[in-house]
């Protein structure tokens, strides 16, 4: 399991962060099924640090690249690209872009596997968001195997209890 923020394209702290304080002891390491204490620690402070800068993190993001064709191996290079393009456009566009994401490839809890897909919270400028809406499946059509967008690859709505209209860029 990999996690990082990142913070008008610039990463907010290197990714993978290991289990390796003792208080992570009792989960599982790094590749495990559960993110441990110190990278769970990790996430809400980079939310925390999202925040104080003006750009609440108010759009939650899945992208499922087994069914769009990528394999594991080139999901991480993948989920980079998606975040360089729309963190370019947000930039483009006049706004400020962030986004804290885990990238997980496992077994569900009905023993079905999962495949590789990525969670991914960002920050969104309220007065981008239909047009961030709009490209969201262009872009990810470009990064899939086949060059094209594949049915239920993306979920993507807003942060339950977020305003989209707060004023924040």
């Amino acid at each position: 399991m990999s996690i990082a923020l990142i913070y008008s394209g610039t990463p907010f702290f290197p990714t993978p962060q290991p289990c390796s304080s003792a208080l992570d002891e009792h989960l599982p390491p790094e590749g495990g099924a559960y993110l441990c204490r110190g990278q769970a620690e990790l996430i809400i402070l980079a939310a925390q640090f999202a925040y104080e800068q003006g750009t609440p993190l108010n759009r939650s993001i899945t992208i499922h690249w087994e069914l769009a064709g990528v394999p594991d191996s080139r999901s991480a290079q993948q989920i980079g690209a998606f975040l360089k393009i729309a963190a370019d456009r947000i930039k483009y566009w006049g706004g400020e872009f962030c986004a804290i994401w885990v990238r997980e490839n496992g077994i569900r809890n009905d023993g079905r596997p999962s495949g590789s897909h990525v969670h991914i919270v960002a920050h969104v400028p309220p007065c981008l968001q239909q047009r961030f809406i709009q490209h969201q499946r262009r872009w990810l059509g470009g990064l899939s195997v086949g060059g094209r967008y594949m049915k239920r690859m993306l979920k993507s709505r807003p942060v339950d209890g977020c305003s989209l209209t707060d004023g924040r860029t």
